[in-house]
């Protein structure tokens, strides 16, 4: 698997099609949808009333109203959504430099809103941090007998220095706080930017984010890179990206929500489409950034142009053949990688035993209706449930063996030149194996052996 950026300014490649699409990441939950303010924003030219009822129905289940400004449209907002009977979380963010406790009154008129609250990681001051983040405890101490959930907001996490950013994910684990937001709404990051960033979050939080506290991704299309800045951060363990579904012609330009789902198998596909296109009628805009409100776009973008040719040359490097090694009672589970001429030896580890139930998974359903020439994608999944039960694991455990299990192979294939490699694809309450090539062996016996979704160790059907 390689990594496909699916970049504006490759017209070749065919968009809807199903075998372009990535996986939804194994930790991925959902996105902020952040069309409201905007819509607000050209209050003249697109009335409350002609997008209020669209926005209410459409399909995610979490939305942002910006900056909470008091203003007669967010009331308006908020009143529509207390009369739902299934409303999403509406979250609200306090003012830049603002007093939290100006939120007070909202929070008890509309005690289901989740806050948003910032730490501005501009300066390199962390005196100035620390000062901050004691103002935000005293706003954790009000907010959260409350019953409302709060979000941390790195603001130009960007400029951010390793030490700010310990004592920002030290705070917000301290205090349980609900997410920790990576903002980079000036644009400053590329997606190897990202990568970094999240990757030294992973390395030196591993457990924090194993456990409750969750991570989010908001950036700025502002230079181009917002679709494939959120691809990256979704890639490397963000579990909620910001954007907008529909995009007015002059904005501060968020992520484009639709652009970017559609680089996965992702359920809502089509209720998301849907929601764009009503929004579209209503409003006359667009789903998608266009080339001419877009100050750094694609063909004159020396970064994309960049990441085109590395994806490029992604393409034609050999498939990843995982080799499993498993002593005859399964309890030792030994995992090595060819990747053209290396062999990387994985070791022996408790989260093996994960990956190689679902290798099995995939080799016992194929057996079954190898005559049928079945679509690879369709075989393999395995309800999650049913494989934790299996491994006599809690559910916590369990997901924290998958998420060792992924994060020691993208990490190793990323070293190894092979970046955004997932072995494990997800969808609602199941998984599957992801690696077309494997073979494995019980013993000094060939147990199974597959190349290119095929298996190659038994003889055609009937």
């Amino acid at each position: 698997m390689s990594l496909h950026l699916n970049l504006p300014s490759s017209p070749a490649l065919a968009e809807f099609s199903e075998w372009n699409r990535f996986p939804l990441p194994e930790r991925f939950v959902g996105c902020i949808e952040r069309s409201a303010p905007l819509l607000a924003a050209q209050a003249q030219q697109v009335p409350q009333e002609a997008w209020l009822g669209v926005w209410l129905a459409g399909p995610f289940a979490e939305r942002s109203l910006g900056v909470w400004l008091d203003a007669p449209w967010q009331h308006a907002c908020l009143r529509a959504w207390q009369a739902l009977r299934e409303p999403p979380r509406i979250w609200l963010e306090c003012p830049a430099n603002g007093d939290w406790r100006a939120l007070l009154p909202m929070v008890q008129r509309y005690p289901k809103v989740a806050v948003q609250l910032s730490v501005d990681l501009s300066s390199r001051d962390c005196l100035q941090i620390d000062v901050q983040l004691r103002e935000l405890s005293r706003a954790a101490e009000t907010l959260q007998p409350l019953g409302v959930p709060l979000d941390l907001r790195l603001q130009d996490v960007a400029q951010a220095m390793p030490a700010q950013l310990y004592a920002c994910v030290e705070f917000a684990r301290h205090l349980r706080w609900l997410r920790l937001t990576l903002c980079d709404v000036q644009a400053r990051l590329t997606p190897m930017g990202v990568r970094n960033l999240l990757q030294h979050l992973h390395e030196q939080f591993a457990e924090v984010f194993c456990s409750d506290l969750q991570l989010a991704f908001h950036g700025s299309d502002r230079r181009g890179l917002a679709q494939v800045n959120g691809m990256a951060a979704l890639a490397h363990g963000a579990q909620f990206v910001h954007g907008s579904v529909v995009l007015p012609q002059r904005s501060a330009r968020p992520c484009a929500l639709l652009p970017l789902l559609r680089n996965y198998v992702y359920p809502q596909a089509a209720e998301v489409e849907s929601y764009g296109e009503a929004l579209g009628e209503v409003t006359g805009w667009g789903c998608e950034p266009t080339r001419s409100d877009n100050p750094a776009a694609p063909a004159d973008n020396p970064v994309l142009q960049s990441l085109q040719r590395m994806a490029q040359a992604r393409e034609q490097r050999h498939t990843p053949h995982f080799i499993f090694q498993v002593s005859a009672d399964d309890w030792h589970v030994r995992l090595s990688i060819e990747l053209q001429e290396q062999r990387i030896d994985l070791g022996e580890r408790v989260h093996h035993y994960v990956l190689l139930l679902l290798a099995r998974a995939y080799c016992q359903q194929w057996q079954c209706y190898a005559e049928r020439d079945p679509d690879p994608l369709s075989l393999g999944w395995v309800e999650r449930e049913a494989l934790h039960k299996m491994l006599g694991d809690s559910e916590t455990q369990f997901n924290v063996k998958v998420f060792r299990a992924v994060k020691q192979i993208s990490c190793t294939l990323a070293k190894a030149g092979l970046e955004g490699f997932k072995p494990i694809l997800t969808r609602v309450g199941s998984m599957r194996w992801a690696c077309s090539d494997f073979t494995i062996f019980k013993d000094s016996t060939l147990e199974c052996a597959v190349k290119q979704w095929r298996r190659v160790d038994v003889g055609p059907p009937g």
